[in-house]
């Protein structure tokens, strides 16, 4: 079963099946509390991808789909991780840049409120 959101329902045996591979293959993962926001969001992430990947090479040009190969699987994990790990990054730099930011405005507006304090006090 699953439970989301004070939710339940069944899981498929595909994806029970799954669940069962990682835990017994990546136990650490699955007992590490830091990584479990990492695990909810890559459950979604993955949520009709395979679909999603399909209709995209179906898109592509001349492509009738007898060219795909399981060869083609280990670079193309490698570039889906690889685009995770630069858009994350992004994600980051901006949470970054956006708290500079509001650090140099609340910096600036207590800078102004002294200067409001102080001036009749200097007069």
């Amino acid at each position: 079963l699953e439970i989301r959101h004070r939710s339940v329902r069944p899981i498929s045996a595909k994806h029970a099946q799954a669940s069962r591979f990682l835990q017994q293959s990546h136990p650490a993962l699955f007992l590490d509390e830091r990584f479990q926001t990492s695990l909810v969001m890559l459950a979604e992430l993955f949520k009709g991808l395979p679909a999603m990947l399909v209709a995209a090479l179906d898109e592509i040009e001349g492509m009738d789909g007898t060219e795909v190969r399981k060869e083609w699987a280990g670079p193309l994990r490698q570039a889906v991780v690889e685009k995770l790990v630069k858009e994350v990054s992004a994600v980051m730099a901006r949470r970054v840049q956006l708290a500079q930011i509001s650090t140099l405005s609340l910096l600036l507006w207590m800078s102004t409120m002294a200067t409001d304090l102080l001036d009749p006090l200097l007069a």
